[in-house]
């Protein structure tokens, strides 16, 4: 593919800064954009952090194109990432988005640059390269379609970006319940549990921006692909985590190779929906589905006894 683009999401990580840049400058991209969000005051340490990732970048010695932006305050992990692809996307017309923590296998980046071409489908908005779904589930396709767009290291088009809100107003207008009783096929607690959390994201106010883009494609009648195994390993657990300081095995599912025996020279086999797989996320990486009838404690607790005792 020509013209291959990549944006770096970074924040105050130095040594998983060194490893993404490591991983996609043996890539070998045409344009890079590297966006870096600023200290919060109130950490202490955090300041000379984010001027080590910024010294990082700057020293790396870059055989491409580079547009670096540094936010002169901290935006949170929300704005910072959305306002990063939106800045990314008025110069692109598709590309790879990969947070600091995101550590992508060589055969992410051919996946996703030959599935942004060979996707010609409108319906197809979302190419994700994190995949923790048993192989045995997934079937022999490389890639297949899935009702979730994974965002640990992935790919997108601005014209599926456009669709993209922070904050969701009054969402049951752009996706029905109906709709949404639909799209989760069946599976139990699915809009229950998808109705909670676009209710949480209606005015804007929680610091994330993954969940709107779930909204964004579901709402356009999107989906996503994903790769027949994990591509992406996500290393951003534990005290430096802006939200997830516990690991959960799911989460630390290694990356793996995609393409044997040459095959990425050859028209990667697109599969359908599998409903099996698309459950599992559903249950196991959202961790929706077991413990919805309970209160909110008792949840907490059923979710602590899986990660510990069943992942």
């Amino acid at each position: 593919m020509n013209n291959k683009a990549v944006l770096l999401v970074l924040f105050r990580r130095p040594d998983l800064t060194r490893s993404l840049i490591a991983a996609v400058m043996a890539a070998k991209p045409d344009r890079v954009y590297i966006s870096i969000d600023g200290p919060r005051t109130s950490v202490a340490g955090e300041c000379t952090q984010v001027d080590e990732v910024s010294k990082i970048v700057h020293a790396a010695g870059w055989p491409c194109s580079i547009e670096i932006r540094r936010s002169p305050t901290n935006l949170g992990a929300g704005n910072h990432v959305r306002e990063a692809i939106s800045w990314f996307f008025q110069h692109e017309e598709a590309g790879i988005i990969l947070e600091d923590d995101c550590i992508p296998h060589g055969d992410f980046f051919r996946y996703c640059w030959r599935s942004l071409i060979e996707s010609r489908d409108s319906s197809t908005m979302s190419i994700g390269g994190y995949s923790p779904v048993p192989e045995r589930l997934v079937g022999s396709n490389s890639v297949r379609r899935s009702r979730y767009p994974m965002t640990w290291g992935w790919a997108t088009w601005a014209k599926s970006w456009e669709h993209y809100s922070f904050d969701l107003g009054d969402w049951r207008d752009r996706l029905s319940p109906a709709t949404l009783a639909k799209i989760g096929a069946g599976d139990p607690w699915f809009s229950t549990y998808w109705s909670a959390k676009f209710d949480s994201l209606q005015f804007g106010t929680r610091n994330i921006w993954d969940y709107q883009w779930v909204f964004a494609v579901w709402s356009q009648g999107g989906h996503g692909l994903l790769p027949r195994v994990n591509l992406v390993q996500n290393r951003g657990f534990g005290a430096a985590s802006t939200h997830s300081f516990i690991e959960r095995k799911i989460y630390a599912t290694p990356a793996a190779p995609l393409y044997v025996d040459g095959a990425a020279g050859v028209s990667q086999r697109v599969g359908d929906f599998n409903a099996a797989a698309d459950r599992y996320l559903h249950r196991h990486f959202y961790q929706s589905g077991y413990a919805y009838p309970l209160t909110a404690t008792g949840r907490a607790l059923a979710r602590t006894l899986i990660n510990r005792y069943l992942r």
